[in-house]
């Protein structure tokens, strides 16, 4: 074949290339103008130089050549540097809008601070740094790495008559979506000039007739041979996974999880696909196959191991299935042991609604485990139905009742997640044809909150049908009546009738409600499978690592699993682009934040101006306020802190004494608890654990021993802090040194420690041989005892209570612990 003259007709030696299409075929007064041109220009050496100058370049700007690895470093520099600066201006933004949407909720006093906080709090910084250096970084090594390690032209790929080089090439303008190339280094004539013409040469005719779908430009079919040219595939993945790497150190520990989970999967998704378009193959519903397999292995965690769940995950299940702590208990505990805690009964039996029926069958249950033995029967091994929904006597109207609720209670949340992005992304849509926009979010609202509604119904009717069916089998097995049924039971295998009630089981139940999906809007199934697809991976490891399958990662895990996921997502994005998901859209609005439900994610980023669970009001020198951050951060939850100005009187003002009518500091809201307030340090801790500690990591499990925890929390409240807080106002505060006054209140401080060195001499914590919050209460006053006794005579912490100061050192040793002190000395010392 020969190349296109300068008039635009072509001529071949075979005759079917004439029918090419017009598409490439150009007039010569814009071969020189047009980058369109290229493939005319191709072979004709004189002008190839020109046609390299408007290749890599925005119309207007200078053309860039890459020789050295000066050159790529400042090149690098200058892309990451606009991004960082996008990056930035975009977050801030989105922040600002999502802010707007609840002013009028925040108290004057106030908004101009959040204001503040939205566009240039550490959130935008952090997003610029991290998409900022990502992009320097991916840049300098993809462009320098050619520059270091020149290689000749490749082989041209070839593995059939449709996937050859230049068939990807000229196909690219059939697919539907075009290529972005991250790749701005720019042509070498000498590489070009053969090559291009030796791709044209090999493309058919069938593909030159294509039909004309949407399809990338030319120049972006040229980038294509550029990138095949001078990059190799080892180079994106290389240079994706340091970039990767090192971008996500920029972001807060908690998040980088979620952000490399979500990468992760990101670049499995893109892998899949890559290898479908491929290879031609497709699994029928797939993403509702993945969708199910993460919910079995969810709803598995959440029965038998909840410290592998996200807490918010654990929290959400509860509520949808309006299942009592005490309920899970008395299942775990069947179904592990075989015998359960009466008390856990009787605590369900104290609750409201429940029926005559549920309350008989459950005494009855009480009695018999009460029982000495022989006569001590538990019961199957799992909870019964008058203990899982004793406010109903009928599993159909319970299953019913769930489906309404979770409908009801997810229907604000979903249209907010419809309609806001609707609102905000595409505003002409809506002014153009309004009632049908409004319709389809309307719509869209109301088939994603009947999809969790029906997630719920079907759970729980499995698990309701499969335990009465169990105790249906076992009662006509030992039915001594003849019957038909009975014999039939009688003719089942006993391992297949246990089998109904096994562990393995309700991964089976999981995997069944997961079809759910398929009420879901079928655009939207892939994403939610995706949300779900981390968690259930990340359980899954947790679970094969506690059971020393598989070792630890580490601190460094999270930037591990980036780096592997972004090799994966860049070598894919050079091979084929329009085989990824688009992630841009979760990176920005966070959506991969571990935030109480992922499904609500957008929602609790468009009513919380921060985007966070819980908002604290505090002082950054007030220890109350610390003991508060103390549990936030061992428990893993997401906060802001608002601190006020005590000098100014902010805690005085209306905008603050709405939340606390006594005007002092702390206050916590949990805008995921509808915006639930709690005051008085004591009580915000126990609400803390009482509704997000389920594991009892820093909480004990006895009803007992949380009886004592109060009693510590009381002296605390009423001893410890009271008169340690009269030294420090007598010392720094008062008009006039009155040492008489400052002495007693010393004394006091010693006679506290002294309780605490009798107890603690004689056990390591407080309350039930653990670590809880009776303990970390103390910890804020107990940092500053050497400054407050520090004029009486004679006393040294370490020798006077020596197990009260190891018990100190012990707990200032845990890291959520010590990254709260940290963070308060450097609050104090920029003040």
């Amino acid at each position: 074949m020969s190349i296109p003259t300068r008039d635009g007709e072509l001529t071949a030696s075979n005759a079917s290339l004439q029918r090419t299409p017009s598409f490439i075929q150009f007039a010569p007064k814009r071969a020189m103008a047009s980058f369109e041109n290229l493939v005319v220009l191709a072979n004709y050496e004189e002008r190839l130089r020109e046609a390299r100058k408007i290749v890599w370049r925005d119309r207007g700007e200078k053309p860039v050549e890459l020789v050295d690895v000066r050159e790529c470093f400042l090149h690098a520099a200058k892309g990451g540097l606009r991004s960082g600066g996008l990056a930035f201006a975009i977050r801030a933004g989105v922040n600002l809008i999502l802010l707007l949407t609840r002013i009028k909720k925040i108290p004057r006093d106030h908004r101009f601070a959040l204001i503040r906080h939205a566009a240039f709090g550490p959130d935008s910084f952090r997003f610029a740094a991290m998409l900022g250096s990502f992009v320097a970084v991916y840049k300098f090594i993809l462009n320098a790495l050619p520059v270091l390690l020149p290689h000749s032209s490749p082989p041209v790929r070839r593995s059939s008559t449709h996937h050859t080089r230049s068939r990807t090439l000229l196909q690219a303008s059939l697919r539907p979506s075009a290529y972005a190339s991250p790749f701005d280094s720019p042509f070498s004539g000498e590489e070009l000039d053969e090559s291009l013409s030796e791709d044209i040469e090999m493309a058919t005719p069938e593909v030159l007739r294509g039909s004309r779908h949407a399809r990338l430009s030319m120049s972006a079919q040229a980038h294509q041979v550029w990138v095949w040219r001078r990059t190799r595939q080892w180079h994106a993945i290389l240079a994706g996974a340091l970039a990767g790497a090192i971008a996500i150190m920029f972001e807060k520990r908690g998040r980088r999880v979620a952000i490399a989970q979500q990468l992760f999967v990101r670049g499995l998704q893109g892998s899949c696909n890559a290898l479908s378009s491929k290879h031609g193959f497709r699994i029928p519903h797939g993403d509702v196959l993945v969708f199910s397999l993460s919910c079995g292995q969810i709803m598995y965690a959440w029965f038998f191991r909840p410290e592998t769940l996200p807490r918010s995950y654990d929290t959400w299940i509860a509520s949808a299935s309006k299942v009592h702590l005490e309920t899970l208990a008395i299942h775990r505990d069947l179904v592990r042991d075989g015998v359960f805690k009466v008390q856990d009964m009787q605590k369900l039996l104290a609750t409201d609604s429940v029926t005559p029926l549920a309350r008989a069958d459950m005494l009855s249950r009480v009695a018999l485990a009460s029982a000495p033995p022989p006569e001590q029967y538990f019961g199957p091994p799992f909870v019964p139905c008058s203990a899982l929904h004793p406010w109903f006597d009928s599993c159909t109207l319970t299953q019913l009742d769930r489906l309404v609720s979770v409908f009801r209670w997810m229907l604000p949340i979903y249209g907010a997640l419809h309609f806001i992005p609707m609102l905000l992304f595409r505003r002409q849509r809506v002014f153009r044809d309004p009632l049908r926009m409004l319709l389809r979010a309307a719509l869209g609202s109301a088939r994603s909150s009947a999809f969790l509604g029906v997630f719920v119904l079907i759970y729980q009717s499995c698990f309701c049908l499969n335990h009465n069916l169990y105790n249906d089998l076992i009662a006509l097995r030992k039915s001594v009546s003849p019957s038909f049924l009975s014999s039939l039971a009688k003719l089942l295998p006993l391992p297949l009738v246990n089998a109904l009630v096994a562990r393995k089981s309700y991964y089976v139940y999981g995997i069944l409600a997961g079809l759910s999906l398929f009420v879901e809007e079928k655009r939207r199934r892939e994403e939610l499978a995706m949300y779900v697809l981390p968690k259930g991976l990340e359980s899954a490891w947790l679970t094969a690592r506690g059971r020393g399958w598989v070792g630890r990662t580490g601190r460094w895990g999270e930037v591990l699993l980036t780096s592997v996921g972004m090799g994966m997502v860049m070598s894919i994005y050079q091979a084929s682009v329009d085989a990824l998901p688009d992630i841009k859209e979760g990176i920005l609005l966070n959506k991969g934040d571990p935030s109480p439900h992922p499904l609500t994610a957008f929602y609790k980023h468009a009513v919380m101006s921060h985007g966070k669970q819980f908002t604290l009001y505090s002082h950054t020198g007030g220890p109350n306020g610390w003991k508060v951050v103390f549990v936030l951060k061992e428990l893993g939850l997401e906060y802001e802190t608002i601190y006020l100005d005590l000098v100014k009187g902010e805690q005085k003002a209306p905008g603050f004494t709405k939340y606390n009518p006594n005007g002092r500091i702390p206050a916590l809201i949990d805008h995921g608890n509808n915006d639930f307030v709690v005051w008085e340090s004591c009580a915000i801790l126990v609400y803390l654990v009482e509704k997000y500690d389920p594991t009892h990591k820093i909480s004990p499990v006895d009803a007992g021993e949380k009886i004592t925890q109060l009693q510590w929390l009381f002296f605390q409240a009423s001893g410890q802090g009271p008169y340690f807080g009269q030294v420090v106002t007598f010392q720094l505060f008062h008009s006039e040194k009155i040492p008489s006054a400052i002495e007693r209140y010393q004394k006091e401080v010693i006679r506290v420690l002294g309780v605490l060195e009798s107890v603690l001499s004689k056990q390591e914590w407080l309350v039930g041989g653990k670590y809880t919050i009776a303990d970390l209460s103390f910890i804020p006053w107990n940092t500053r005892v050497e400054s407050l006794v520090e004029s009486y005579e004679g006393f040294n912490f370490e020798k006077d209570f020596p197990a009260v100061y190891k018990w100190h050192n012990a707990i200032l040793s845990r890291k959520a612990v010590s990254d709260a002190l940290a963070e308060k000395e450097a609050l104090t010392a920029a003040k």
